[in-house]
């Protein structure tokens, strides 16, 4: 079991680097003006959620497990609600 859990270590901790940078992020939104701090919120949860999603999806599938090139797709595809939220909160509040 150890062994399992050890390969996976440089991962979590890119996770954990990943989590730490969106919430310095959520925290520094507090300065948008009104309102944009919904949008922004919005693109959290889902990228949040996508992102649980993905993990408990590549680890349900231990038998082959997903190649990198899935993985890395899937891991475009949970940031991107949390960037366009950023974008559209740049771009309006200009």
């Amino acid at each position: 079991m150890r062994k399992k859990l050890s390969r996976f270590a440089p991962q979590t901790r890119r996770g954990l680097g990943a989590l730490a940078l969106l919430l310095a992020v959520k925290a520094r939104a507090r300065a948008i003006p009104r309102g944009f701090q919904r949008v922004y919120n919005a693109g959290f949860v889902t990228t949040m959620t996508l992102y649980a999603a993905g993990i408990a999806w590549i680890f349900g599938h231990q038998a082959p497990w997903p190649s990198q090139s899935v993985v890395l797709a899937m891991s475009v595809v949970a940031a991107l609600p949390c960037v366009i939220a950023s974008v559209v909160v740049h771009r309006r509040a200009r």
